[in-house]
């Protein structure tokens, strides 16, 4: 219940950091599909769709942290953006890995947020998401303590062509 009532939380202070203008929002859980919960944010006429998970397990050397959480956000018909939280600063020198499979990809890090380096990045990662069972994000805090959460994919297709269902 704990971790379900963070993800909300988390969710809700992130809506205004995805880009949308800093005014008063109304965000809706649209779906919820297995380990992803489909949400919009509305200010005025604009409407922000995004997908949202929390880890189902972690690891590390950090004593303490935030709720950790993986995103995906509409951004135009052909651009979604992937970005993910760890619960605290990550290094600014030093990149976040996402894995799926036997892929790797880098993220740059800023303040507690990492995305993709570039959207040709992006639009790959969530290819193989679609396809994939588990995601992997390692990263390093300001204090040098490291972390990895895994994510499941579980849900994630149908949640994502949801959002994208409700944003195009």
């Amino acid at each position: 219940m704990k971790k379900m009532k963070m993800f909300f939380i988390a969710v809700t202070l992130l809506s205004c950091s995805t880009g949308a203008s800093t005014g008063a929002q109304a965000q809706t859980l649209q779906l919820t599909s297995k380990h992803w919960r489909v949400f919009t944010a509305t200010e005025g006429k604009n409407t922000l769709c995004y997908i949202a998970s929390v880890p189902t397990a972690n690891e590390g050397t950090f004593k303490q942290r935030g709720e950790p959480f993986l995103m995906v956000t509409h951004k135009s018909k052909s651009l979604d953006e992937v970005s993910v939280s760890s619960g605290y600063d990550y290094h600014a020198k030093k990149d976040v890995v996402v894995t799926l499979g036997s892929k790797k990809y880098p993220f740059f890090a800023q303040k507690d947020r990492a995305w993709a380096k570039d959207s040709a990045t992006d639009t790959a990662l969530v290819k193989e998401m679609r396809r994939g069972s588990r995601l992997d994000v390692q990263g390093v805090s300001v204090k040098d303590t490291t972390s990895k959460d895994t994510y499941s994919l579980s849900g994630f297709t149908l949640a994502y062509n949801k959002m994208k269902q409700l944003c195009e």
